[in-house]
């Protein structure tokens, strides 16, 4: 059995996992005759839950104008964290429509317990890019989610004052130091850092590592669980590390007390040249300070002769449960959220790269990122693979690395907390 199917399901107690499998079942459905009972002359319910926050106004203006055209369907629309969504689960209360990141393990599992609504021969599965949706699948070789957006980490400069103090986009890791002294001498803070929060630590350094040090790096993390390896014997990670502290060096002294809104507000207000984070703080930064002309840039190289990709995972995807009373309905809006029209509204908003054919995201930032995600450069993060709890397990070292900065000791703990996640998944 793969290690994906050994995997119970999330960061919550094992328990709760247990009582999930014995509550959820494999209640596998394309409706059973109970379920599509429900017929479009009953009023309906659909409980609908989503893990972006940040778009929930653009959501439920789509539920809006679903509901105007199928005035017998009421959407109860909710947000909130992975661990809200399996304390739901757990109690065998799953929403209707849910978000998910299909290439996540702790999704995966999800699908491979039945809880899902297998979609493979649902019209709105072929919308995808073919080469995503051949990505997202389970091992089973059936698709149990719609992916809609994909992220990416990405870093962000400030163009406008780039252009008033002369500094070029740099392209080499001379040319970034470069800039950061240029910042400085004209009082402004090169980077800021949102290390106060741990989260934001593990999405960076994860997705960081995949675009500049090693594309696949979860297979090395595979080696070091099996105790075959040591992270101290990536040929290159001491050299992210480096790079990483070094850019802590060119903060405002005060990173590990800065939260990413602070990171954001820094920025689209001109204290900060540079932030790092990912795809999906574009359309917040810019709401923030709309002025605020953006520049979006790859890291420069770190390694020779490993080209910097897009790496990230599917940011907006959609399932259906297996055990909704509402099948029929519940496809229905699945079918209404990817078709290219209510998926043009979505990308305007989100600006996150689209998977859905005929959707084109108007955002000059991503023009080239978008090309490279067409043209099959793209990493998947390290923590679609891991265990769930390792990322964040990490990211609590690199706060330690920060503080300390002792990168054997960084390493050390990073072997360690590698095999225990393994190991105890």
């Amino acid at each position: 059995m793969s290690r994906r199917r050994n995997i119970m399901i999330g960061i919550m107690a094992a328990a709760c996992a247990a009582s999930l499998i014995a509550c959820g079942g494999k209640n596998q459905a394309t409706g059973t005759e109970e379920q599509r009972q429900s017929s479009s002359e009953e009023q309906v319910e659909l409980d609908m839950f989503f893990l972006k926050p940040e778009n929930i106004d653009i959501l439920e203006e789509i539920a809006d104008d679903f509901t105007e055209e199928h005035p017998n369907v009421k959407i109860t629309m909710q947000h909130g964290t992975k661990e809200q969504l399996l304390s739901r689960i757990a109690t065998n209360d799953i929403p209707d429509i849910l978000q998910t990141w299909p290439s996540q393990t702790l999704f995966q599992n999800m699908m491979g317990e039945g809880l899902l609504m297998d979609l493979s021969e649902q019209e709105c599965v072929t919308r995808m890019l073919e080469s995503i949706r051949e990505s997202t699948k389970h091992e089973d070789g059936k698709d149990y989610a719609v992916s809609v957006t994909i992220n990416s980490g990405a870093m962000f400069y400030n163009q406008g004052m780039f252009k008033e103090l002369g500094i070029a986009e740099p392209e080499t890791l001379d040319d970034l130091w470069a800039a950061c002294e240029r910042l400085k001498e004209a009082g402004v803070t090169p980077f800021a850092c949102p290390d106060k929060d741990v989260a934001a630590l593990g999405n960076v350094f994860d997705r960081f590592i995949g675009s500049n040090i090693d594309h696949e790096f979860y297979k090395f993390s595979e080696k070091v669980a099996a105790g075959e390896a040591s992270y101290k014997d990536h040929p290159d990670l001491r050299k992210y590390l480096e790079v990483y502290l070094r850019i802590r060096e060119n903060t405002d002294g005060n990173s590990l007390g800065t939260s990413p809104d602070d990171m954001k507000n820094a920025f689209a207000n001109g204290k900060a040249g540079f932030i790092l984070g990912g795809t999906y703080d574009l359309s917040l930064v810019q709401s923030l300070n709309p002025e605020t002309e953006i520049g979006w840039m790859y890291f420069p190289e770190i390694v020779e002769g490993v080209e910097p990709w897009p790496c990230g995972s599917v940011d907006t995807a959609v399932s259906v449960s297996s055990g909704t009373k509402h099948p029929e309905e519940a496809l229905a809006f699945v079918e209404y959220f990817v078709s290219p029209e209510v998926a043009q509204k979505y990308a305007d908003a989100d600006k996150n790269p689209n998977l859905i054919k005929g959707v084109k995201v108007d955002v000059p930032q991503f023009e080239t990122l978008t090309k490279d995600i067409e043209d099959g450069k793209f990493a998947s993060m390290s923590a679609n693979e891991w265990p769930p709890s390792l990322r964040n397990e990490t990211a609590v070292y690199v706060q330690q690395l920060i503080m300390d900065k002792d990168i054997e000791a960084f390493l050390e703990n990073f072997d360690q907390v590698t095999r225990e996640c393994y190991q105890n998944q």
